[in-house]
């Protein structure tokens, strides 16, 4: 049934100044996606830079947050993971990685620099690619769970 996952323990962050998803997909220059397990999303933000929307769900059992982030050149995000992630392959034959555990996230700002964002410490994380759009699904703590939602991505 839709909208009964599991959540990691620690909740994602809360989602900045809501938008409806119709004005968001106008915002940004790549194609938005929303996974059929967890239906529409309670929560939609852009970024300044129209480079990241994210998606928000308030289930029962904790918040599920989805990132997607524009492939293109300039200013983005990437992981501090001192653990192994696992590499997942889906069933269309896409790749993904899990991090089972806390890691930190750290932004790059317009000029390249790297900014910690202290509001990111991050837990269970699925990451795949789509075309040139990443997607970051957070707040499940099950791999198994992770991967039926990312599957179900349209």
């Amino acid at each position: 049934s839709q909208r009964t996952w599991s959540p990691r323990p620690a909740t994602p962050p809360p989602i900045g100044r809501d938008l409806t998803w119709d004005r968001a997909r106008r915002l940004i220059d790549f194609a938005a996606v929303v996974p059929e397990e967890l239906g529409p999303p309670d929560h939609v933000e852009v970024s300044e830079d129209r480079r990241r929307l994210t998606l928000g769900w308030d289930l029962a059992e904790g918040r599920v947050r989805l990132d997607e982030f524009d492939g293109t050149p300039g200013p983005g995000f990437f992981k501090k993971y001192h653990g192994r992630p696992e590499q997942v392959t889906m069933a269309d034959g896409t790749w993904a990685l899990w991090l089972p555990s806390s890691h930190e996230v750290t932004v790059l700002d317009a000029y390249g620099r790297e900014v910690p964002d202290t509001r990111r410490p991050s837990g269970p994380t699925l990451v795949w690619p789509r075309g040139d759009v990443t997607l970051r699904l957070e707040g499940l703590a099950d791999l198994g769970a992770a991967v039926r939602v990312a599957e179900s991505v349209r």
